[in-house]
């Protein structure tokens, strides 16, 4: 199985990417090919991904975000694979990984009406209702139930479209009891 993953910006220690980076090299490990899609990529690629650098040239991101989404669909006409995930909100996923609040709600509560009248807003929000508007096949993989809320609030979202992921934390972001003693004994020794 060929499976695409879609973000538009990879750099090594933002949540969104260390989740996109888990659940990409799990897909992988299942003998599974992965190929991601991105603008810009930081650090270190695994060599069982099959990265692709998309282009872009707008100087506002919504621009660019609207290139990579042209750029990706007419490549993935060309090159199809068997399902695409997406890490932002876009049209077309068969999958999308909700790292970001509902765009909508954010709007409604913390900007006027003339933002509503801006491209950036038209962009966002049309991306963001291509991902959660009833009817759509797009299987939604949440993080909180107040995400949920929101989106089903202002797109009435069929609930079974939803997948709730249980919490948790990776190792390396973990506290250790033995943390406050070691930094303790580095100021001892620096003071």
């Amino acid at each position: 199985m060929i499976v695409a993953f879609c973000l538009y910006k990879y750099f090594p220690f933002g949540g969104l990417q260390r989740d996109f980076m888990r659940i990409a090299q799990t897909v992988a490990a299942r003998g599974h090919h992965v190929r991601v899609y991105t603008q810009s990529w930081e650090g270190e690629c695994p060599d069982v991904f099959e990265l692709i650098k998309v282009p872009v040239k707008s100087h506002t991101n919504h621009g660019r975000n609207a290139e990579y989404f042209a750029w990706v669909q007419k490549h993935l006409r060309e090159h199809p694979v068997d399902k695409v995930v997406g890490f932002n909100k876009m049209p077309g996923l068969d999958v999308y990984y909700a790292a970001d609040v509902c765009y909508a709600e954010k709007v409604a509560q913390e900007k006027g009406f003339f933002y509503r009248l801006t491209s950036r807003y038209r962009h966002y929000a049309a991306f963001e209702r291509a991902t959660f508007e009833q009817g759509k096949p797009t299987q939604l993989l949440m993080l909180t139930d107040k995400q949920i809320a929101d989106f089903q609030k202002h797109y009435q979202t069929e609930a079974e479209r939803f997948h709730i992921l249980p919490p948790g934390i990776y190792p390396d972001r973990k506290y250790s009891s033995s943390q406050p003693i070691a930094v303790k004994s580095s100021v001892r020794r620096m003071e």
